[in-house]
């Protein structure tokens, strides 16, 4: 058997670092005006004849339905989140109007000074609880705001699972305290 000898040839290739830069650069510019590109077209609002056009082309089987469950779950999740969100802010913003009001109204006097720190620290203990609401509100319409711009749809249908067994935790413990 005969062996080959190789021969190794080394390159030495310079780079121009400058040049891979303005490259690098130039293409990070080309796919964030791609980006916007895709954002603006994205953020239009369709008209209400686009959308019964949508829903009868998807009724007829005439339109392919690509991600069109997914658009479905993120609006029912964010519209969920957001009524939520709202409701839970404007009762904790309510709550804590009342109890500031009622702590005012609250009478010191000798006599009455026993009941009225016990008044003043339940209404304490409500505003601070009201606080911790309305913190939690404003966390729900943000969340709802992140849903919306959500892509994944294992991640979609992972949260609207969660907020459907949430929901049937609810109803669960109702008709249990009903005795339903």
């Amino acid at each position: 058997m005969r062996k080959r000898r190789r021969s190794i040839t080394i390159i030495n290739n310079e780079i121009d670092y400058d040049k891979l830069a303005e490259a690098i650069v130039k293409a990070q510019r080309k796919a964030e005006r791609i980006e916007e590109n895709t954002a603006e077209t994205t953020d239009e609002k369709p008209k209400l004849i686009h959308v019964i056009k949508a829903i009868f082309f998807v009724i007829t089987g005439k339109a392919e339905t690509k991600n069109l469950t997914n658009s479905f779950f993120i609006s029912v999740i964010s519209l969920v989140f957001r009524l939520f969100g709202t409701i839970g802010w404007i009762i904790s913003l309510i709550v804590i109007l009342l109890s500031v009001f009622a702590t005012i109204k609250l009478e010191w006097s000798k006599e009455m000074l026993e009941q009225c720190i016990k008044d003043f620290f339940t209404y304490l203990l409500i505003s601070l609880l009201s606080v911790l609401s309305f913190l939690y509100s404003v966390m729900l319409v943000g969340a709802s705001r992140e849903i919306e711009k959500e892509k994944d749809k294992n991640y979609i249908i992972a949260i609207f699972s969660g907020v459907v067994s949430f929901a049937a935790l609810v109803v669960a413990l109702i008709a249990l305290v009903k005795g339903v």
